[in-house]
C-alpha cells in the first residue's frame, strides 16, 4: 500500500498478483473481518482455500495458536515413542543385558523425554524458517 498506487487500475493489479504470489508461502493466513470483507480479502480467502491453506478469524488466533501448539506436542510425543532409543545413554548397557529396545523395556524413561525435547525443538525451529 506504500509503494503503489491502489488508485490506479494498473498498479493496483499488480499489486494484488504480488500478495497472491506471496500467500503462496503461506502456512495460514489470518482474515480481520471485523469490518468487512473486501474484494481482495475475498480472492485471498479463496485462492488460500484452494491451496489448502488454513484461514482463520483474527478473533480466533489464539485458539488456534494453541491448537498447533498440541499438534506439534503430539507430533514430538510420536516421534519421542519411535525413536527414544537413538537418544538413551544407557543403550549399550541394556543391549548387553540382553534387552532387545531398552526403552520398550521400560528401563529409560528419560530417554523418551530427550527425544521429544529434540524433536519438539526441531519442529518449532523449522516453523521459524
Amino acid at each position: 500500500t506504500q509503494c503503489m498506487d491502489d488508485k490506479k487500475p494498473e498498479e493496483r493489479a499488480r499489486g494484488m498478483a504480488a500478495g497472491l504470489e506471496l500467500l503462496k508461502g503461506c502456512d495460514f493466513v489470518i482474515a480481520g473481518v471485523k469490518y468487512g470483507i473486501t474484494e481482495g480479502m475475498d480472492r485471498e480467502i479463496h485462492t488460500a482455500n484452494t491451496l489448502g491453506i488454513a484461514v482463520i478469524d483474527a478473533s480466533q488466533i489464539k485458539a488456534y495458536m494453541r491448537y498447533e501448539e498440541k499438534r506439534q506436542e503430539r507430533a514430538a510425543s510420536d516421534y519421542a515413542k519411535l525413536h527414544e532409543c537413538k537418544h538413551c545413554y544407557e543403550r549399550r548397557l541394556c543391549s548387553l543385558m540382553g534387552y532387545e529396545n531398552c526403552c520398550t523395556a521400560n528401563t529409560c524413561t528419560a530417554a523418551y523425554r530427550r527425544a521429544y525435547e529434540y524433536a519438539l525443538s526441531r519442529i518449532r525451529e523449522r516453523q521459524e524458517t
